[in-house]
């Protein structure tokens, strides 16, 4: 037994050699502690210029190394749901998904959703259906929900349940499950100096077979021919291959899945499983370890029955009392504990209904709290909605409050056509409405293509 980091190391160093050879072993090791690229994914129904920046392979055209000086977290364009900040590999599972399904109409789930990134680059890609990011640990649901309105995802219902519990309610019911597993983590050594300390060749055993309940769960989630989508961050292979060995003795069927630089085939005896897994190594390519591979149920022909339902309305009087416009559009009103929310589709499971921590985008909570929220920034109509200056930009991104003559009443704040939150005037004065967790501790603008990087103490120096 490893008694200490330089056993582990040592141990760990061995399983890479074994599992891609000593030369590419070494590559690899040589790449742990070390800087990781920072990157982003875009959202795609906004208007974010990207053309000078370099393109993940595997998820053109829609994600995109990070290679400015600043971080992304610091500009507007993250504030107002242009860009979700994602770790490369992590954008892998989701673009193997976009390349054997068009995404009209489905139903699906993301098991193990926090903080959000594949809920989110999947719902950015659904054309119709909605999607269930749920998250089994309480505390990453806050996270979760935020990152939600922060993208302002209409198309997303938040739930925090167990794979079996789902499994147990909603039988049959999805035509895609991701499964992003709980894993050892090898991969994100990189990012991490003390990595060894708390890796063991327990740990891994311990994750593979908790990994293979989630995918007997997933089974049972799935339709007749739905995709499961299964990946992890780490390089064992216990907890990858072997996974997809036991799916396709169990049920499923490989896909074929397209190739792309930088990323590698499952590494297996089994001409199947390399079909349909693939790879990322940090020393081959600019992303941290991953794992990731697409199959199709093919058994069982179990139809799940008819569910009770929950249906949204076209309109909500409750809105009246705030005076103001939401624009709607396609979306339904969902009402559930004095919270109104607008959401993507007229009906849903009962259960979902029920359990839900979050159906589609919260707009206004009434009772004694009685205000609106943070999602309606992106239904409000226009004439409620007010450019703000220079001068007060940075107050507004980091909370505080700030005077202005306005009319009383709610306003999106604006600033170069980007809708960054509300505020609400009583006259005299603008109350800041922006969310604690969506305050900004630093704010970095781009002028004629050079950054300027704004502090409290220097930001009116540094406009002029």
């Amino acid at each position: 037994m490893a008694k200490n980091k330089k056993d582990k190391k040592e141990i760990f160093k061995t399983r890479i050699i074994e599992l891609i050879g000593e030369k590419e072993a070494m590559e690899l090791m040589n790449t742990l502690g070390k800087f990781s690229a920072k990157s982003i994914r875009i959202n795609p129904e906004n208007d974010f210029s990207h053309s000078n920046l370099k393109i993940i392979p595997w998820n053109h055209q829609k994600g995109f190394y990070w290679e400015k000086e600043s971080p992304p977290s610091s500009f507007l364009n993250y504030l107002a749901g242009k860009y979700y900040i994602q770790e490369a590999s992590a954008q892998l599972a989701v673009s193997l998904l976009a390349s054997v399904t068009d995404f009209k109409n489905l139903k699906i789930l993301d098991l193990t959703a926090a903080p959000g990134g594949k809920s989110l680059q999947t719902a950015s890609l659904m054309k119709g259906g909605f999607l269930v990011s749920s998250e089994i640990i309480k505390s990453r649901c806050n996270p979760l929900r935020w990152n939600i309105v922060r993208e302002r995802r209409e198309n997303i219902i938040v739930v925090n349940q167990s794979p079996r519990k789902l499994a147990e309610n909603l039988e049959g019911f999805f035509d895609v499950v991701i499964a992003d597993a709980p894993c050892s983590g090898e991969g994100l050594f990189q990012k991490k100096k003390n990595s060894f300390e708390e890796w063991s060749i327990k740990n891994v055993k311990f994750c593979a077979k908790r990994q293979k309940s989630i995918l007997l769960s997933a089974k049972k989630l799935l339709k007749k021919d739905g995709l499961l989508v299964y990946s992890t961050c780490t390089f064992a292979r216990e907890e990858n291959e072997a996974q997809i060995e036991y799916l396709l003795e169990n049920g499923f069927s490989p896909l074929d899945l397209p190739d792309y630089e930088g990323v590698t085939r499952g590494i297996s005896e089994n001409e199947a499983v390399r079909k349909c897994s693939r790879r990322i190594f940090p020393h081959k390519t600019e992303g941290s370890g991953a794992f990731a591979a697409v199959v199709r149920k093919k058994d069982g022909d179990f139809k799940s029955p008819p569910l009770p339902t929950v249906s949204g309305k076209a309109n909500c009087s409750e809105l009246n009392k705030f005076d103001v416009k939401i624009n709607s559009g396609n979306n339904f009103f969902f009402l559930k504990n004095d919270m109104i929310q607008l959401f993507s589709e007229n009906e849903i499971p009962k259960y979902l209904a029920e359990t839900a921590l979050q159906t589609g985008l919260p707009v206004a909570q009434t009772g004694k709290k009685n205000k609106l929220l943070h999602g309606a920034v992106k239904f409000l109509d226009k004439k409620h909605c007010f450019d703000i200056s220079k001068e007060n930009l940075e107050k507004f991104v980091t909370g505080e409050s700030f005077p202005a003559l306005l009319k009383p009443g709610y306003y999106a704040i604006t600033f170069k056509n980007k809708r960054l939150g509300l505020i609400k005037s009583n006259g005299k004065t603008l109350q800041n409405m922006l969310p604690v967790s969506l305050r900004m501790k630093r704010l970095t603008l781009s002028v004629d293509e050079k950054e300027k990087i704004i502090s409290k103490s220097s930001f009116k120096e540094s406009i002029k």
